[in-house]
């Protein structure tokens, strides 16, 4: 599992300790995630979704193959539709920047929506939105009742984009020694290990 998915692990663990009921769509059954999510008794619900950025440096028949590949989502969109009306669910909230599923969803069925950007996909992998930039800002902006950022560099990347705030990711406290949760240590240090790519 990637950075986003282990997020979006812990955010549906927490809510679902205070009580809401939550399903996560997955792209497929039995994906990394969607085994994480089952393990810890939350429902998730497999259907195909695709992204609307693409690489910029793909030339014109890949990138034509990925606008079609994201055209049949489609079909995703009246299947979730369905489900979220049968089911009453009231928040629709998208993990990444790179996929418009949950807003196409939002938008078919009235529900809130909270888009949550975690990405630079414009600058660490070079990718562009099918529709252009400005376009697709403009979607952003009609289509979230709110727009998460976790870091102020990715909000000030997307100044343009209205109704937003900065949410740094947390941390599970269930991480940390019994004295450090205690009080009984006066703090905590972090050694963080990692390497450089040209990609991030």
């Amino acid at each position: 599992m990637g950075g986003a998915n282990c997020s979006l692990f812990d955010l549906t663990t927490e809510l679902k300790k205070r009580g809401y009921r939550i399903c996560v769509v997955v792209l497929y059954r039995g994906c990394p995630i969607d085994i994480r999510l089952r393990g810890a008794g939350i429902e998730t619900f497999p259907c195909f979704f695709g992204w609307w950025v693409q690489p910029r440096e793909w030339n014109a028949l890949l990138k034509m193959a990925f606008r079609f590949l994201h055209w049949m989502q489609w079909l995703s969109v009246i299947r979730i539709s369905n489900y979220i009306r049968k089911n009453n669910y009231e928040i629709i909230h998208s993990n990444s920047s790179v996929i418009d599923i949950g807003a196409q969803v939002a938008e078919k069925t009235g529900c809130k929506h909270v888009w949550h950007f975690r990405e630079f996909g414009e600058l660490d992998y070079k990718l562009q939105f099918m529709m252009g930039r400005d376009n697709a800002l403009s979607y952003i902006n009609k289509n979230s009742d709110h727009v998460i950022f976790i870091s102020k560099a990715l909000e000030t990347l997307y100044s343009k984009i209205s109704n937003k705030t900065i949410i740094y990711n947390g941390v599970r406290d269930d991480v940390f020694y019994d004295d450090v949760k205690s009080g009984d240590c006066s703090g905590f240090g972090f050694l963080i290990s990692g390497n450089l790519s040209d990609g991030k």
